[in-house]
């Protein structure tokens, strides 16, 4: 039996045919109260293993384990790397920590940010890489369609993702060819000192700002290319999505992205070093037709073996039966 709790409020009374409840924490003052209503929840359902994502979610099963409500295995799930910690939120993570069984990590990179700054004991610390349902991404021709390549960046507008950093690339890129687009899908903070970058550096014919989009499946199969050029990553849900498909890849070295590339063809360039990133585009846009669809099928059967949705759940079925026995 299964329980979903949402911490903050919705309409949904079932989801996968679970049941969901809801604790309506919007602010300080209910997340607070909302401990009382958990510990009630705990005590009605009494659960086995509570599995929480995230920090805040975390903290809250932690002080129900803390209360000594009712006896339960924790194990929470972190989805990014840490690089520094600071405030009292953080603090009580590491404080409680012993209150959590096993804390999950989509990559080994990200679990090893936790353990050296001691957030996360190694015993506890597990890698279970993200998964995503191959079922769903029809495999289609994504290889060159006409003499213009097609790239793409989707994602947020935001400081870590270095956006600019990108663009900084292209203009370099657009030196050397020029039969190109790119087309940058998604908002954010940095949305008008990006499209300001753009102007200021003529670069309107080749690149197109489409705003959020939710359709992503559809538009990688249009495209050649998908580039990302974070300084920070996890273990982005677009590149496997886009190796799924086929469709080749280059972005920064950072997190957990060259786990996913181990031992395999790959273009990924040293963060914020645009030349870089520049230089890894172009190698990957002048290969043969032949070999952009041998990387594809490569990357495609990478997906399938280790990042597909039937693998995360053997491995997360794996990570509850050891605390089980």
């Amino acid at each position: 039996e299964i329980l979903i709790i949402s911490l903050k409020y919705t309409s949904i009374k079932e989801l996968y045919g679970f049941q969901v409840e809801n604790l309506n924490i919007d602010n300080k003052v209910n997340y607070l109260l909302s401990i009382r209503k958990m510990g009630l929840i705990v005590k009605k359902f009494k659960p086995v293993i509570i599995h929480s994502h995230t920090i805040y979610p975390h903290l809250l099963i932690r002080f129900i384990k803390l209360l000594n409500i009712y006896n339960f295995l924790h194990v929470c799930s972190e989805h990014g790397t840490i690089y520094d910690y600071k405030g009292l939120i953080w603090n009580l993570f590491k404080l409680t920590n012993r209150y959590s069984e096993v804390v999950t990590f989509v990559s080994q990179y990200s679990a090893n940010s936790y353990v050296e700054r001691g957030l996360v004991s190694n015993n506890q610390a597990r890698v279970l890489f993200n998964g995503i349902k191959f079922d769903s991404l029809s495999h289609t021709n994504i290889y060159k369609k006409s003499d213009v390549f097609h790239l793409a960046y989707i994602g947020r507008f935001s400081e870590e993702k270095n956006v600019l950093n990108l663009l900084k690339a292209i203009k370099l890129l657009k030196n050397k060819i020029n039969n190109f687009e790119l087309s940058i899908i998604g908002d954010g903070s940095e949305e008008n000192n990006l499209k300001k970058y753009v102007r200021d550096n003529d670069l309107s014919l080749n690149i197109n700002f489409l705003g959020y989009k939710d359709n992503i499946k559809e538009i990688l199969k249009e495209i050649d290319l998908l580039v990302l050029s974070s300084n920070t990553e996890g273990l982005p849900m677009a590149i496997l999505e886009a190796m799924a498909m086929q469709c080749n890849v280059v972005s920064t070295r950072c997190g957990g992205i060259p786990e996913i590339f181990e031992g395999i063809p790959n273009f990924l360039a040293n963060i914020n070093d645009s030349e870089d990133l520049a230089s890894k585009i172009l190698n990957n846009l002048t290969l043969s037709k032949e070999d952009r669809e041998q990387i594809g099928l490569l990357y495609k059967q990478r997906v399938f073996e280790n990042f597909s949705i039937n693998k995360y759940v053997s491995n997360l079925e794996k990570i509850y039966h050891s605390l089980l026995d």
